[in-house]
């Protein structure tokens, strides 16, 4: 008797929103497929525009904007020249920390939303999405504009005396109302995020316990009592899902680096009052670090995490710890070539 075989599954046209972000079976029925339906959440099938990549003609119209620049503003190519030439920067100009900075500038600039508008014309989409506050430009005001009489040099003439000239870096950030982290919201997709997260990522490397964060999501952000440690491990993971996942949601109101920043200026304020969530919180941005390709950094914050655990009592350190810090530590040693950290700890 000849063995049935199961239907093949057909292939849809289009799958919703919701499933395509949880990587659900979608059946694509509209206005509502099934597994939205039994799950009784919203079911959309918006066509934004979004896609991979950069926009077509997105390059060539940089290069008209410098065009523009270099000509109409005085000693700018200069001044860039001397950014380029830095002796400081013996690895490459755009693979140091101010180069992420002046990045950041553009893609929060309205120059950069006009370009986005004129390349995809009766679109609303923009290139990039906004850090949030306007409180940056603040932030890095010394990275603007300088005064043309310091940069006279022609980009051949350029020493180190001209160094002089160039933007000192931003200076350190200050937790204030306006950009602590742990008062502002959580993005409205942070369910999705905490959900791709343990989806993927917990079950390589079980860091955390899920109803600690679920407990953190649903708690009230004013009250007196809350542990503001897990609050820092779930904007932890919010900016490690953001930046796996290529088409972020555009609800988010912070860039995974601004989120880095905030994470580490509260953690250097907990110092005297450090706990599991934030070794967690650390290993997480150490895996943000990696997926960038900091190896280094990722190295060193392994380390700290690994040294605050010796600081905890014996009930907090869990076997399974253990094993995702060697997990982690052997892997990063294999990658830089540097000495594994001790686990003596455990």
């Amino acid at each position: 008797m000849p063995r049935s075989h199961p239907n093949k599954r057909q292939r849809i046209s289009r799958a919703c929103d919701q499933c395509r972000r949880r990587k659900s079976k979608c059946d694509g029925e509209q206005p509502e497929c099934a597994i939205c339906r039994h799950a009784s959440r919203r079911c959309t099938y918006q066509d934004n525009g979004r896609r991979r990549g950069l926009q077509t003609g997105y390059v060539k119209s940089l290069e008209t904007i410098l065009g523009i620049v270099f000509q109409q503003i005085p000693d700018s190519e200069s001044l860039v020249q001397g950014l380029l030439r830095d002796p400081q920067h013996h690895s490459g100009f755009f693979a140091t920390e101010s180069a992420e900075k002046y990045t950041s500038i553009w893609r929060n600039s309205k120059v950069a939303k006009g370009v986005s508008r004129l390349l995809a014309p009766g679109s609303q989409d923009e290139i990039y999405e906004p850090l949030g506050d306007d409180d940056d430009d603040h932030q890095w005001e010394s990275c603007g504009t300088h005064s043309p009489e310091r940069t006279t040099q022609t980009p051949v003439n350029v020493s180190n005396a001209d160094m002089d000239s160039i933007p000192p870096p931003p200076p350190p950030l200050h937790i204030t109302p306006s950009n602590d982290i742990l008062k502002l919201p959580f993005p409205d997709d942070v369910a999705e995020l905490v959900d791709f997260y343990f989806v993927h990522i917990q079950c390589w490397l079980p860091i955390l316990d899920r109803r600690d964060i679920l407990r953190t999501m649903h708690s009230d952000p004013s009250a007196k009592d809350r542990d503001t440690g897990y609050a820092l491990v779930l904007w932890a993971i919010i900016a490690y899902v953001q930046t796996m996942r290529e088409n972020a949601s555009v609800e988010a109101s912070l860039e995974p680096k601004h989120i880095e920043t905030s994470i580490r200026l509260r953690l250097m304020l907990d110092f005297n009052n450090l706990h599991l969530s934030h070794v967690q919180t650390l290993l997480i941005v150490a895996l943000l670090n990696i997926g960038r390709g900091d190896l280094t950094q990722a190295w060193v914050l392994v380390g700290q995490a690994m040294r605050i655990v010796a600081t905890l009592p014996e009930t907090a350190r869990k076997p399974r710890y253990k094993h995702v810090f060697q997990a982690i530590d052997s892997s990063l040693a294999l990658s830089t070539g540097t000495g594994g950290h001790t686990t003596a700890c455990f």
